[in-house]
């Protein structure tokens, strides 16, 4: 039931989408997360899915 502090630490990067640049609404935030933050989200949805079905 926890998850480790370290696993839920992103980097947020801006992605501009196509228009103005000078325009900050034209931007969205992206979140890169740890490798091994992703290996255990999938681990655990296998494991709930595994359970539910």
């Amino acid at each position: 039931g926890i998850v480790p502090k370290e696993l839920k630490i992103a980097r947020v990067l801006p992605l501009f989408k196509p228009c103005d640049r000078q325009s900050i609404s034209n931007y969205k935030p992206i979140s890169v997360l740890p490798i091994l933050s992703k290996i255990f989200e999938s681990i655990v949805v296998h494991k709930l899915n595994g359970y539910l079905e």
